[in-house]
């Protein structure tokens, strides 16, 4: 089982987000019902430590609060652009669950992280060419206005990888207190 812990956002949420990525043909833009906020990417694991996981997240305490949309960029850099996301104001409450996470989830992840979690939010990723992007690069001067969700939860979830893209199943979900 691959899987991964989340943050989902409410259907108009995602559409409002989804429109905000221009139809490019070097990009593949995330589709509105796959869009959410990685808190920790686990990988490969068997399904008795999927149980013993679930029961770590299960004892994570946190109240509901409010995140708010920020600016476009792109990943790894501008000079070659690979990965538009939509990034998130600065929130003291998202970081501090997102540590509660990785410090009861750490353990079942396959592999260490090295990077520093930087919330955002996929919106497309580049299926062919290397280099810069003029087309993309020109959308990131473009100014939204933010858009504001209330996170009363998060979620465990399974990546199922197909040809045609990613599944994702919603495996447990983790209220707020």
């Amino acid at each position: 089982m691959r899987l991964f812990i989340s943050i989902d956002f409410p259907k108009e949420i995602c559409q409002k987000l989804s429109t905000r990525v221009p139809e490019l043909d070097d990009w593949r833009k995330t589709a509105a019902d796959k869009i959410h906020l990685t808190l920790f990417f686990i990988g490969d694991c068997t399904v008795s430590e999927n149980a013993h996981l679930s029961m770590q997240l299960s004892e994570i305490s946190f109240t509901s609060f409010q995140l708010k949309t920020g600016p476009l960029g792109v990943f790894p850099n501008q000079n070659n652009p690979k990965l538009l996301w939509c990034g998130l104001q600065e929130s003291e409450p998202l970081l501090m669950l997102q540590e509660k996470i990785a410090e009861r989830a750490g353990r079942f992840r396959n592999k260490k992280e090295s990077k520093p979690f930087k919330p955002h939010i996929t919106l497309a990723r580049r299926k062919s060419g290397h280099g810069k992007d003029a087309a993309i690069l020109r959308h990131l001067d473009e100014t939204f206005d933010p858009l504001t969700v209330r996170v009363d939860s998060f979620h465990l979830k399974q990546s199922i990888l197909k040809p045609e893209g990613a599944e994702y199943v919603n495996l447990k979900t983790f209220r707020a207190q």
